[in-house]
């Protein structure tokens, strides 16, 4: 492997870096301990990206009030990859839905069977709903004295705001019109699949989720519609892993209803490099990983208590 590009000076920055971020850490041991020796143990990350398009279909409608009928008589239902549908750039994540075409036909609105309107909820009907006096029709004082209820005039009941008084409000699903155009609709859906990508085996011991959250230098990339698998490349691990997704995906996400549109693999170094130090007599070491040189240690030597949980 490739030997860590990373100085004393950038192992160092980092390690204080890292000491500060510990609220219980000082910063005494980052800042004057002696270097005495840097590993690298460099490692490979393969990951594998499919872009899919999914199709599917569903039944809609809206109000019928007049407007053409696109009937399955006039032409053949078209099957739901003919369709077109404008797709966005590669590797983008979105969602569009569009008519199918000749798929068009009016029928009653099932909701109020064509009548255009149906039962008030509010008043079940009736017009008219219990007062607020409870349908007594009077309301009673703290003395126990009985006056006649202002609110529905001594009748115990007032007309519903809902329906107006007439026991019927228009049916939201046709409008009132009592019909509805009913069609099929196509739902179409790109989206990317990542499966958790893989990290070739290190000797540091460091954890492998850690090396999931950093970034690394892109040495490998090929995108196609359909990739091949890794080949000659210097870890067969790692072309192993590549021969086992990308066989994963072409299986999983080619069907009636999805289809592949792009793919991308890459590979990327991550640098690993252990640095052993000294400070006060005692030997100590810790792990820089990562672009962004992020550290990890299980023996800081200036820790004031233990409620700090370590990388």
């Amino acid at each position: 492997m490739a030997s860590s590009s990373l100085t004393e000076d950038m192992a160092r920055e980092a390690f204080i870096e890292y000491a500060h971020s510990k609220c219980c850490y000082g910063t005494a041991p980052a800042k004057e301990m002696v270097i005495t020796g840097m590993e690298a143990f460099n490692t490979y990350r393969y990951r594998l990206v499919t872009f899919c398009e999914t199709r599917s279909t569903h039944q809609s409608f809206e109000p019928y009030i007049g407007q053409p009928v696109d009937a399955p008589s006039r032409n053949a239902v078209p099957d739901i990859w003919d369709i077109p549908v404008q797709a966005p750039n590669f590797f983008e994540h979105h969602k569009e839905k569009v008519r199918v075409p000749h798929t068009s036909s009016v029928k009653r609105c099932p909701p109020c069977l064509g009548k255009g309107k149906i039962l008030c909820v509010c008043c079940a009907g009736l017009g008219n709903r219990l007062c607020m006096c409870g349908g007594r029709g009077y309301q009673i004082l703290m003395d126990g004295r009985r006056y006649p209820c202002m609110a529905c005039g001594g009748r115990g009941r007032v007309i519903c705001c809902g329906c107006r008084g007439q026991g019927f409000s228009k049916c939201i699903c046709c409008l009132g019109t009592g019909k509805i155009l009913e069609f099929t609709k196509l739902k179409v859906k790109w989206t990317n699949h990542t499966d958790k990508e893989y990290v070739a085996e290190q000797a540091c011991g460091i954890r492998e989720e850690k090396l999931h959250k950093v970034s690394g230098k892109r040495i490998y990339k090929d995108t196609h519609q359909l990739v091949n698998y890794v080949r000659d490349f210097a870890d067969p691990a790692v072309v192993e892993a590549s021969q086992r997704l990308v066989k994963e995906h072409h299986n999983a996400f080619i069907s009636n209803h999805s289809r592949i549109r792009q793919q991308r693999q890459t590979i990327e170094l991550i640098p690993i490099t252990r640095v052993s130090y000294t400070w006060k007599g005692e030997s100590f070491e810790y792990l820089v990983f990562g672009e962004e040189c992020k550290v990890t240690t299980e023996d800081y030597p200036a820790s004031c208590c233990c409620c700090c949980v370590l990388l």
